[in-house]
């Protein structure tokens, strides 16, 4: 694949490409039409005619290829990374939720706080996968003399067995 960046191709653009090639075979069709009109019954005349027409259309044609390979190619690019990306952020997700479950089995419970460090993260990166736990029925979070209590509950206990291999 080419490392040739291009800009999106607005779906305006590429409409636009469209409706040029296809005014301008309708256009080829028109005078093709006209011509055999003019040369009357003449399978050579027709035949030549029809010969130049589907030059001409492959010569647009052609004329607009690099364009679109190169930006069907940089679209492709594009998804590949977001793709790539979206692959490294589940997988940090589901290495953050092995690691919060294991360090509650071994704990038993935690502040927040304590769970972040522990496990060196924010924890502002943790709170959206212990809200996906508790969900899910894993966690519990209590508020005890006004601050947050993780533990897990008998699934994550399963849950945190199974990620240890035990």
């Amino acid at each position: 694949m080419s490392e040739t960046v291009l800009a999106s191709p607005r779906k305006s653009d590429l409409l636009e490409i469209v409706k040029t090639l296809s005014d301008v075979t309708r256009k080829l069709s028109e005078i093709t039409r006209d011509l055999t009109t003019q040369a009357g019954e003449s399978p050579s005349a027709v035949e030549a005619l029809a010969s130049w027409q589907l030059s001409m259309l492959l010569d647009l044609h052609i004329a607009h290829l690099p364009l679109a390979i190169a930006r069907v190619e940089a679209q492709a690019s594009r998804h590949l990374s977001m793709l790539h990306h979206q692959q490294e952020r589940e997988e940090a997700r589901r290495k953050l939720r092995k690691d919060i479950l294991v360090e509650l089995s071994r704990r038993g419970r935690a502040f927040p706080l304590e769970l972040a460090a522990a496990i060196l993260t924010f924890v502002e990166d943790i709170q959206p996968v212990l809200m996906e736990l508790e969900k899910e029925g894993l966690i519990r979070i209590r508020r005890v003399a006004g601050t947050e209590v993780i533990e897990l509950t008998p699934r994550g206990r399963d849950a945190a067995r199974r990620l240890n291999g035990l």
